[in-house]
């Protein structure tokens, strides 16, 4: 038998299998447990039918028996009810006395059971995509959508998007996204073509966009370059906000929503992997440094945090940012432990 090419569901139809997981012996046990250490590419596909056919706990001899029989007699109940005469009262008794049709019929409901185990699987699957520090990565969604995600950032979405089903991603960090349209009419967009960005603490409903989003530590950001997205609050206190191009929205717990007017590309960049300044504060630049790079910079003098740059800094190298910075702002910059501490100078 070639158990190179198996599936989940091969495994779990496949005789010598069953055996192994419900009636195991000295020989078919060291078989499958050299063929695993042979073929560990395959432990996923083993350890969910395994998982399966445990949790139909099967009978020595006759697999799913029980099962089949109360399930037949649900069916025949519902046959005499309908029906209601003796003959087929008594031929029903017969098939039920039936060996033969007891075996099918444990066959057919494991096949039935696998389908449906194997269906859920299939739909309720979940991919995660992170990023370290210092890293940007394109993410190709199910729907032919893009999304560019941020250093320090996660991604969760479905596997396989469900046509007539809300597509919808969790996002932990900063990510620019380009969203395909299910429908080019944005006028007549059905609920079940809409794409939805979740983070902790809001819903971004798109109708075909592109847009930035950041969830960093309490505050969440959505910058809107093109088409139209409607913000929802998970606090039901909060009314709904839809965002035109070049609006940036801003929300954090017990704090007044803010939405201004802005230069999109200043905000997203990042994904040209830059940071554009104009008028910034060192606060505000520190902030982006600490979060793509993942290290912490300490003011010696908290004023210094109120310094202004404009200009271009670029992510490729942090040493070059620093030496950029120092020579700008006029600060010395020392490395303590894990930590940057900026002096005046």
């Amino acid at each position: 038998m070639d158990y190179n090419r198996f599936s989940s569901l091969d495994f779990i139809q496949d005789e010598y299998f069953q055996d192994w997981i419900l009636r195991k012996d000295t020989h078919n046990d060291a078989f499958w447990m050299g063929w695993l250490l042979l073929h560990p590419e395959k432990a996923e596909e083993v350890r969910e039918a395994r998982a399966f056919l445990t949790r139909l706990a099967m009978q020595e001899k006759e697999p799913a028996l029980e099962q089949a029989r109360l399930s037949l007699e649900a069916s025949l109940s519902t046959i005499r009810s309908s029906e209601g005469t003796e003959k087929q009262r008594s031929l029903s008794i017969i098939r039920m006395t039936s060996p033969a049709l007891m075996k099918y019929a444990a066959a057919v409901i494991l096949s039935i059971a696998t389908a449906t185990f194997l269906y859920y699987q299939y739909w309720s699957a979940t991919t995660v995509v992170a990023t370290g520090y210092h890293e940007i990565k394109m993410v190709h969604l199910p729907d032919g959508s893009d999304v560019e995600l941020n250093a320090h950032s996660s991604l969760s979405f479905p596997t396989h998007f469900r046509n007539g089903v809300i597509r919808k991603v969790q996002l932990q960090g900063q990510a620019f996204f380009h969203i395909r349209h299910l429908n080019q009419n944005e006028n007549d967009i059905k609920p079940a073509e809409r794409f939805v960005v979740r983070t902790d603490d809001l819903d971004i409903q798109v109708l075909g966009t592109s847009f930035e989003v950041k969830k960093r530590a309490l505050a969440t950001e959505v910058v809107l370059t093109s088409g139209k997205v409607r913000i929802e609050m998970h606090s039901k206190d909060r009314p709904s906000v839809l965002l035109t191009p070049g609006e940036r929205f801003v929300y954090a717990a017990n704090k007044p929503i803010l939405l201004q007017k802005v230069d999109s590309q200043v905000y997203t960049s990042w994904t040209q992997r830059k940071i554009i300044l104009q008028e910034t504060t060192l606060n505000d630049i520190i902030r982006d440094v600490e979060d793509f790079y993942g290290t912490r910079i300490i003011l010696d003098d908290r004023s210094l945090g109120e310094r202004k740059m404009e200009g271009t800094l670029y992510l490729d190298d942090l040493h070059d940012l620093l030496f950029v910075l120092s020579s700008t702002m006029n600060i010395r910059i020392e490395q303590t432990g894990d930590s940057l501490v900026f002096h005046k100078r």
